[in-house]
């Protein structure tokens, strides 16, 4: 199941920044795949911020976690955005018409959805959603 989430993720990390450039071009002819595509690019990319948060407070950990600082409070928002975003992600792919949206968009899309929400319930389950280092 790690090994799956791990290579979702590793994938929107490789290949949702070309389609979301791709997206904004005003000639595109595909709209409705923009928020399927950007929803999993940002909950990716806090996910991330989470581990660079984590491993560049470890030198002063006291310090930079245990107080409400701008680390500790980075960190609480970083994960609320993960899940706000991976919640986002699966109403973008509920509410996408399934006309315009190409297939292979539509199950690399559920593919990543499915890794997200697996991840957000396990976070939530540990309560790393939400995490108050300060309190």
């Amino acid at each position: 199941m790690t090994g799956f989430v791990l290579l979702t993720l590793m994938s929107t990390l490789v290949y949702a920044p070309f389609l979301v450039l791709k997206s904004l071009n005003k000639k595109y002819r595909r709209p409705a795949e923009r928020h399927m595509r950007l929803w999993p690019l940002i909950a990716v990319l806090s996910l991330l911020s989470i581990v660079v948060i984590s491993m560049k407070s470890s030198e002063a950990f006291l310090s930079r976690l245990a107080n409400l600082s701008a680390w500790s409070f980075s960190l609480f928002l970083a994960t609320i955005v993960f899940a706000i975003s991976s919640i986002a992600s699966v109403i973008a792919l509920w509410r996408a018409p399934k006309g315009e949206v190409r297939s292979s968009i539509r199950v690399y899309s559920a593919i990543v959805t499915i890794a997200l929400v697996i991840s957000t319930a396990y976070f939530a389950y540990w309560g790393i959603i939400g995490l108050r280092t300060w309190a």
